[in-house]
């Protein structure tokens, strides 16, 4: 690593290496990989208010390929407290067993990763994101931070039924890009010992190989949250409320949305703290909306996919002692970022 007043380089190299050994199979499915590579970042400061950053990584796979996956970002900082960086950068993830999609089978009757059929996944991916903080009055401040980005994922790893071996699942490639958009906004407000904070989250991820253009299944088009937190030397009490919108489920309907309430009630003393923690205060459980689990005529089992919790309402209540005392006690600005 070198550095100047003006600019920064970081050179380095990398060495992954990754053996699954099955004992017991019917199929097999063993699997070695190994990952070299360098890398070089550079960071350059354009002037006061301009800040370039610029990187360069090449991975060798033994069984995969070469990859080269160049990166860059664009950060301007104001003389005040707005900020807003635009950036972008290429990826790669090999092929390997253990997706969701196998692990919801239990990893039965999955066949193994076929080298010669296969190959690995690439992905694209721009984000931009503002960054803006100002004082309201004396004592209420404000801050809102909105990212942006776009993803896309060429060769995904699908897992489907083999149509060479029934009642098997052997891995494929998509034919089409899995191509994933969305933006995040969090806010922040500070009023003396309490701070609210808020953020919304749009996820909007279309499955271009199915028909359609479906969104992935299992995945919120849209997410928020509420926290509101008080914190003084004696008290720390903060009310948290998330929700969770509809999902898309493998059978092609729609999941239930629903909305999660928490409370923590937490006193402070110079031996230690007294805690009582009640979450999902509502009761939202899947179980409301949806069995879990069915049974075909013959009594088989299924178990349907999760997509909300599967707990009710849990309280729990304790005492933290310290024996040296208090005296570390996390005070106002705990929870800044």
């Amino acid at each position: 690593k070198t550095n100047s007043t003006k600019t920064d380089w970081v050179v380095g190299a990398n060495l992954y290496t990754s053996s699954f050994d099955e004992e017991v199979s019917i199929n097999e499915r063993d699997q070695k990989d190994t990952t070299i590579g360098a890398f070089v970042n550079n960071i350059t400061d354009l002037n006061n208010n301009w800040i370039l950053e610029t990187g360069l990584r090449t991975d060798f796979t033994t069984d995969w390929g070469a990859f080269v996956l160049p990166r860059a970002s664009l950060l301007y900082k104001s003389d005040g407290r707005f900020t807003s960086r635009l950036g972008g950068g290429l990826g790669y993830k090999i092929p390997d067993l253990f997706t969701e999609d196998a692990e919801r089978l239990n990893f039965q009757n999955v066949m193994a990763i076929d080298k010669n059929e296969l190959v690995a996944e690439t992905s694209y991916g721009m984000n931009l994101d503002f960054d803006y903080g100002f004082a309201i009055t004396d004592q209420i401040n404000f801050s809102i931070n909105q990212l942006f980005y776009l993803t896309a994922i060429d060769n995904g790893l699908l897992l489907n039924s083999s149509a060479t071996s029934p009642g098997m699942f052997e891995y494929s490639n998509a034919t089409d890009f899995t191509f994933s958009r969305g933006a995040e906004t969090n806010i922040k407000f500070s009023y003396k010992d309490f701070k609210w904070f808020l953020n919304y989250a749009l996820i909007d991820t279309q499955l271009n190989y199915l028909d359609g253009n479906p969104q992935k299944p299992l995945t919120a088009k849209h997410n928020a949250g509420s926290v509101i937190m008080y914190e003084n030397e004696k008290w720390r009490i903060g009310y948290e409320t998330y929700y969770t919108g509809k999902q898309l489920l493998f059978d092609g309907s729609d999941s239930q949305d629903f909305l999660l309430m928490g409370l923590l009630v937490m006193k402070n003393f110079d031996w230690g703290n007294l805690y009582m923690n009640f979450e999902n205060l509502t009761d939202r459980r899947q179980s409301r909306y949806s069995p879990t689990v069915t049974t075909d005529i013959t009594g088989v089992p299924t178990f349907n996919e999760i997509y909300a919790p599967t707990d009710g309402f849990i309280l729990s209540a304790g005492i933290i002692w310290k024996p040296f005392g208090n005296k570390s006690h996390h005070g106002h600005g705990h929870h800044d970022d």
